[in-house]
């Protein structure tokens, strides 16, 4: 995609089942390009910790894939696989920090 406004116009089209982009730009997209008719676009949890973060976005009807995210993140976070893949990519001492 080209532009904030492909993601949301596939996510609104489910052509895509989420979008996975940097917090600030999901912010951007959530609070300027939700769809006036029914504000149907929600960011989905907290933000990943890497660099300025990032953030997930889906449609606010899908609450089973919206669970299913948000369970899969709080598991990986609690075995710890969210730390040992951050870890893998970016290192244990790496710049941005990521404190368990």
């Amino acid at each position: 995609f080209t532009d904030p406004a492909e993601l949301v116009n596939a996510l609104t089209a489910k052509e895509v089942d989420a979008i996975l982009i940097n917090y600030q730009a999901s912010r951007f997209i959530v609070n300027n390009l939700n769809p006036a008719e029914d504000n149907q676009l929600k960011l989905i949890g907290n933000k990943i910790p890497i660099g300025s973060g990032y953030g997930i976005i889906a449609l606010k009807n899908q609450s089973a894939l919206i669970d299913k995210i948000n369970h899969i993140l709080l598991e990986m976070e609690k075995d710890g696989s969210y730390l040992q893949i951050y870890n893998e990519y970016f290192g244990a001492n790496s710049v941005y920090n990521l404190h368990h």
